[in-house]
């Protein structure tokens, strides 16, 4: 290189950080197992964005070292690790930082006072039933509202509703 733009040194730097990075990650993510990187909430989330910045400035920082990257992964994804034990230890908390789902469409109607509180237009639940291959509403028995955000369609005449038991359902709690 002439002048200005970053040296061969800078260059092969990053590029053996990127791959020491990536390999440290890997390992790491399956030492803490299969949940490690699942969005199945807020933390999950956010867990993955700061990995993510994590490993960009330690691949793209001379100042912070493969040593330093490995720590601040172990720190995130042992936090994401407390949080899932906390979950599956101590239910009752988990309402507090994840909420319960919730039913926007049961029986083929629409409940326009669930879409409002969670901001989600019709639009968005048509093409939830969609995706499932169902063309009329009126045949789906339920869309929830997950607590990760997406959209479950469910679609059946005979259905037992065993599926909907921890799903708030305001219906059916004021019988």
């Amino acid at each position: 290189m002439t002048g200005s733009g970053p040296s061969w040194q800078a260059l092969i730097h990053i590029a053996v950080a990127a791959v020491l990075s990536y390999f440290v990650l890997i390992i790491l993510i399956c030492a803490f197992g299969q949940r490690a990187l699942a969005k199945w909430n807020a933390f999950g989330f956010i867990v993955t964005i700061a990995l993510g910045s994590a490993m960009a400035t330690g691949i793209l920082s001379a100042r912070v070292s493969i040593l330093q990257s490995t720590l601040a992964f172990g720190v995130l994804l042992a936090l994401q690790l407390m949080f899932a034990t906390i979950y599956t230890r101590w239910p009752r908390l988990r309402v507090i930082f994840n909420p319960p789902p919730e039913l926007v469409l049961r029986h083929g109607k629409f409940i326009a006072s669930k879409m409002k509180r969670h901001r989600i237009a019709e639009q968005d639940v048509r093409a939830a039933v969609r995706s499932r291959g169902i063309d009329r509403i009126e045949d789906v028995d339920a869309v929830v509202l997950e607590s990760n955000g997406s959209l479950s369609v469910l679609k059946s005449a005979h259905s037992d509703a065993s599926a909907l038991l921890d799903v708030r359902d305001d219906e059916r709690s004021s019988r």
